[in-house]
């Protein structure tokens, strides 16, 4: 009876185990999947601002991130919560301006990218700096200039 004790109870405990390390790697997997690339987070952010869409604007920017408009010789700061109020205040408006993006610098983990936005009469230049943290690429720094 102590032997078949032992038995089921050495079962248990492999079972347990195998659904233990399954629950594990769904979890990394499923974060993982979402994690975003370099390219989803520059899709994000110029979404946002090009057609007031928001989705995965907050995934995109780093918890930290510095927002720097140059006017003159003003310059207007905003942190992660501001940035994203202001983008909720333009939800689902339509520049009418044409843009490019261009990358100015991809190595390592870091990589910078222009985005330009067309309006009649000036040129908005935004330069934005994407980190890699963790899985995840981050914005980390967004300058813009009127031109």
């Amino acid at each position: 009876m102590k032997t078949l004790k032992t038995i089921l109870f050495g079962l248990a405990l492999v079972m347990a185990t195998t659904i233990a390390n399954a629950n594990v790697n769904t979890t990394v997997s499923h974060y993982v999947s979402n994690a975003l690339s370099k390219n989803d987070v520059v899709n994000a952010y110029t979404n946002a601002l090009m057609h007031g869409n928001l989705q995965n604007l907050e995934a995109a920017l780093a918890k930290d991130v510095e927002y720097n408009m140059y006017r003159g010789s003003q310059v207007y700061k905003l942190n992660k919560q501001a940035l994203i109020d202001s983008f909720k205040a333009s939800e689902n408006v339509e520049q009418n301006c044409q843009y490019t993006t261009s990358i100015l610098s991809d190595v390592d983990k870091t990589m910078v990218v222009r985005l330009d936005q067309q309006y009649e009469g000036y040129v908005r230049s935004s330069t934005i700096t994407i980190k890699q943290q963790g899985n995840d690429w981050k914005i980390t720094k967004i300058e813009t200039r009127n031109n």
